[in-house]
C-alpha cells in the first residue's frame, strides 16, 4: 500500500508495528498450528477469549530481531521463547504498587502509571506510552487533612494490573525497577471443541463419555516410558488371544467413585457383548497408535476443558501422584514433555522443567491445578469450580542479528491480538497508525467538474497529517501549517475550503 501511495505522498501512510521471524507457529481459529511465514488473508487466528480474529494483511520486511525467553530459575527445559523485530508490540503487564510515606513536611503517594514521553529528535523524534512511577504529595503532614487527602487520592487509584504494549526496541527505556515487575501474559485456550466426543460417537460410543475416554489416554501417555511393560503387567488381565491387556479404572467425580471404565488393546475388534465400558478394543488401540504414539496432539489444546483436565488427571494417576498445590510428572521422552506443557498452560497452568540425566521433570502449580482435581482418584485438593486465566511469565530480551519477518495485520475492529502456539499473548503485526491511508487510496478515485472537464479531486488538496503518535507541538503545529496554506490559496483569489479533524 504505502508503494502505491508513494506518488501521493513522501511519507508512508501505513505503519508497521512489527512481526516474527520465519518458522514462529501461529495458533489458528481452529485451534490448529501453522507456520506464521504460510498464513494467508482471510484465514483465522485464535484470540484470548476463544474467538477467532480474521486476518487482513501480510506485513514482511527485514529488521533488527530480539530474542524473547521467559525468565525463570526453576524452569530449565519448558521456557517460552520466540523472536520479534524491533518494532514488535510486546504486551505486557505490570502489577500496580502503591505505597505511602510520611515525612515532617509530607505525606507522598507513590503509584504507578501510564505515561507519554517523547523520544529521538527532530523528524525521528517520536511519542513512546510507557509504565513510569510517579508520586504526588500533600503538605503538612503534621496534620490530620494531609493524611485525609492522601487516602483520598489512593481511592482514585486503579489497583488493577496494568496491561499495555511497548514496541521491543523501547523496552530499555523502562525504569529497572518497573522493568523488573514487569511480565508477559501466557493464556489459556478457551476454544473448546469435540474432537473426542466425534470419534466416539462415530463408533457408536455415547459422546458424553469422552472425558473418561481422555482420562484413559492420558494414563496410556502417563504410563509411557522405561516402567511402561512394568505397569501395564501389573494392571492387565488375559482374556483371549484377540485381547492382550485390559485396565479397569474406576470414574471419579467430586471425590466419589461414580462408575467404573474399561481400557483394553488388541489387535482385533471385540465382539459387542465383551467388556465395552468406554471404547471399543480396537478404537482405544487406534486413537494410542495414530494420535498419541509421538506425544499429545495439538487438537487436545483445544478440546472441551473437562476432557484436558481429565486427560492430565490420567497422567497424575498412572504416576501415582498425589494432587496438592503442586504435581510433579516424569518423562523420558521430550516430545511428551513439551505436550505434557503446552496441555496444562492451554488450561491457565503454570509450568516449569528440569532434566536429570535422561529424565524430564515437568512441575504444575497455580490455582487452575484444581480442576485436574475432579478427575484424579485421590487428591488433597478441595474441589472448586476454577476460572481459567492468563498466567504472568517474567522474560528477557536480548539485540539478536537481523532477518527477515512475517507477520500478520487482524482486522480494524479487533483487539488487535493472537496467541502463538505456545501460548503467549502477542500484538498484530501492520496495525495502521492512522486514517491517512484510507484517505490516500480513496481521494484518487474521487473526481469533480471543473469548467467542464473531469479532473481528480486530489489534484487540489493539499493535505496536512500529524499522527497521535508524533510530539504535541507537532500536532499543534499542523493546524497553523493548514490555516497559512489556506491563506495563501486564498489570497490567490481561489475559493478555498480548510477542514481541521
Amino acid at each position: 500500500i504505502s508503494q502505491s501511495l508513494s506518488k501521493y505522498s513522501n511519507s508512508d501512510a501505513i505503519i508497521y508495528v512489527g512481526c516474527f521471524s520465519k518458522g514462529t507457529e501461529v495458533m489458528m481459529g481452529d485451534g490448529k498450528d501453522e507456520l506464521i511465514e504460510n498464513i494467508q488473508v482471510g484465514d483465522e487466528v485464535m484470540g484470548r477469549d476463544g474467538l477467532p480474529r480474521q486476518v487482513v494483511g501480510l506485513p514482511r520486511g527485514h529488521d533488527d530481531m530480539y530474542q524473547v525467553t521467559e525468565k525463570s530459575e526453576d524452569n530449565e527445559t519448558a521456557k517460552i521463547s520466540f523472536q520479534c523485530n524491533s518494532s514488535h508490540k510486546l504486551v505486557l503487564v505490570t502489577p500496580q504498587d502503591i505505597r505511602l510515606t510520611e515525612s515532617k513536611e509530607k505525606v507522598t503517594v507513590a503509584f504507578n502509571r501510564l505515561a507519554d514521553i517523547s523520544v529521538g529528535n527532530g523528524t525521528e523524534s517520536r511519542t513512546v506510552r510507557l509504565v513510569e512511577r510517579a508520586e504526588k504529595s500533600f503538605a503538612n503532614a503534621e496534620s490530620n487533612q494531609a493524611i485525609i487527602n492522601a487516602a483520598e487520592f489512593v481511592t482514585t487509584i486503579d489497583t488493577t494490573s496494568i496491561e499495555w504494549t511497548l514496541e521491543a526496541r523501547d523496552m530499555l527505556l523502562v525504569h529497572s525497577s518497573i522493568r523488573e515487575v514487569t511480565q508477559q501474559l501466557i493464556n489459556p485456550v478457551l476454544l473448546e471443541k469435540e474432537h473426542l466426543a466425534g470419534v466416539l460417537k462415530s463408533n457408536d460410543f455415547q459422546s458424553s463419555l469422552a472425558p473418561q475416554f481422555s482420562y484413559l489416554l492420558g494414563a496410556f501417555v502417563g504410563s509411557s516410558g522405561k516402567d511402561n511393560s512394568k505397569y501395564l503387567q501389573q494392571l492387565s488381565a488375559q482374556f483371549d488371544k484377540k485381547i492382550v491387556a485390559e485396565k479397569s479404572i474406576d470414574v471419579q467425580s467430586n471425590g466419589k467413585t461414580v462408575g467404573t471404565a474399561s481400557i483394553v488393546i488388541s489387535q482385533e475388534p471385540v465382539q459387542e457383548n465383551k467388556r465395552r465400558k468406554v471404547a471399543q478394543v480396537s478404537l482405544v488401540s487406534k486413537i494410542v497408535q495414530e494420535s498419541f504414539s509421538s506425544g499429545i496432539p495439538s487438537f487436545m489444546m483445544s478440546e472441551n476443558i473437562n476432557v484436558r483436565e481429565s486427560f492430565l488427571a490420567g497422567i497424575v494417576d498412572s504416576q501415582n501422584q498425589k494432587l496438592d498445590d503442586t504435581v510433579a510428572l516424569k518423562t523420558l521422552s521430550v516430545k511428551t514433555h513439551d505436550g505434557i506443557a503446552r496441555l496444562a498452560r492451554s488450561l491457565g497452568i503454570r509450568v516449569s522443567g528440569k532434566k536429570q540425566n535422561q529424565e524430564y521433570t515437568l512441575t504444575l502449580s497455580g490455582d487452575a491445578l484444581k480442576s485436574v482435581s475432579n478427575w484424579t482418584s485421590t487428591s488433597n485438593i478441595e474441589k472448586v469450580d476454577v476460572i481459567h486465566k492468563a498466567q504472568p511469565i517474567s522474560f528477557d530480551l536480548e539485540k539478536i542479528e537481523s532477518a527477515d519477518y512475517f507477520g500478520v495485520t487482524l482486522a480494524e475492529e479487533s483487539d488487535h491480538k493472537f496467541l502463538l502456539s505456545n501460548m503467549t499473548l502477542v500484538h498484530n503485526c501492520g496495525e495502521r497508525g492512522n486514517e491517512m491511508a484510507e484517505v490516500l487510496m480513496e481521494f484518487p478515485e474521487l473526481f469533480t467538474e471543473i469548467s467542464g472537464r473531469k479532473e481528480p479531486i486530489m489534484k487540489r488538496t493539499t493535505l496536512v497529517a500529524n499522527t497521535s503518535n508524533m510530539p504535541v507541538a507537532a500536532r499543534e503545529a499542523s493546524i497553523y501549517t493548514g490555516i497559512t496554506l489556506a491563506e495563501y490559496f486564498r489570497d490567490q483569489g481561489k475559493n478555498v475550503s480548510m477542514i481541521a479533524d
